[in-house]
Protein backbone atom coordinates (compact mmCIF):
# COMPACT_ATOMS: atom_id res chain seq x y z
CA UNK A 1 0.00 0.00 0.00
CA UNK A 2 1.09 3.35 -0.71
CA UNK A 3 1.44 5.75 1.14
CA UNK A 4 -1.01 8.05 -1.07
CA UNK A 5 -3.24 5.90 -1.57
CA UNK A 6 -3.52 5.48 2.20
CA UNK A 7 -3.96 9.17 2.57
CA UNK A 8 -6.89 9.22 0.05
CA UNK A 9 -8.75 6.65 1.81
CA UNK A 10 -7.99 8.51 4.72
CA UNK A 11 -9.60 11.49 3.28
CA UNK A 12 -12.47 10.01 1.71
CA UNK A 13 -13.76 8.51 4.97
CA UNK A 14 -13.35 11.71 6.64
CA UNK A 15 -14.86 13.62 3.86
CA UNK A 16 -17.72 11.06 4.51
CA UNK A 17 -18.03 11.50 7.63
CA UNK A 18 -17.92 15.50 7.82
CA UNK A 19 -20.44 15.27 5.23
CA UNK A 20 -22.89 12.79 7.25
CA UNK A 21 -22.53 15.01 10.37
CA UNK A 22 -23.07 18.22 8.78
CA UNK A 23 -25.76 17.25 7.12
CA UNK A 24 -27.19 16.00 10.79
CA UNK A 25 -26.18 18.92 12.08
CA UNK A 26 -28.35 21.17 9.42
CA UNK A 27 -31.43 18.50 9.56
CA UNK A 28 -31.48 18.56 13.48
CA UNK A 29 -31.19 22.78 13.71
CA UNK A 30 -34.15 22.54 11.32
CA UNK A 31 -36.21 20.18 13.13
CA UNK A 32 -35.29 22.03 16.75
CA UNK A 33 -35.79 25.33 15.27
CA UNK A 34 -39.25 24.96 14.67
CA UNK A 35 -40.83 21.65 16.79
CA UNK A 36 -38.59 22.41 19.40
CA UNK A 37 -40.91 22.51 22.64
CA UNK A 38 -42.53 19.43 21.16
CA UNK A 39 -39.43 17.42 20.31
CA UNK A 40 -37.89 18.10 24.04
CA UNK A 41 -41.46 16.96 25.78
Amino acid sequence: MTAGMVTEAELERSGVLTRSLHSRALILKALGARPAGVAKQ
